[in-house]
């Protein structure tokens, strides 16, 4: 078995269709949710997240995709890592740090 990395990621076939997948997490939510995650849904993809009440800026969250499979299956991706906005924040930094350290270019240096 494989150790989950930084960003876990799972696959698998399941011979639901993605709807289904769908209403089963919402009514379990509904039904049993002690630590009051919430659910984004847009069609081929749903997102889990912890309340922002309590919740740090590196607090993970786990994306769904569905993709129809042959044969009426439906292919489960599943992602968690950190939201999209520490992402973000990341590759801005990134950027940043790289134009700070690239060299001014000859033409400046002539003036």
């Amino acid at each position: 078995m494989e150790v989950p990395g930084f960003r876990p990621r799972f696959k698998f076939e399941s011979p639901m269709a993605g709807a289904e997948i769908t209403d089963r997490i919402s009514e379990r939510l509904r039904q049993e949710n002690p630590r009051g995650l919430w659910l984004k849904n847009a069609h081929y993809h749903i997102t889990l997240n912890f309340p922002h009440t309590g919740s740090e800026a590196w607090t993970p969250q786990m994306d769904i995709n569905f993709e129809e499979a042959p044969e009426g299956r439906t292919v489960v991706r599943c992602l968690i890592g950190p939201t999209s906005g520490i992402w973000m924040l990341f590759t801005a930094g990134y950027v940043g740090l790289t134009l700070l350290a690239s060299p001014a270019s000859p033409s400046a240096s002539r003036s």
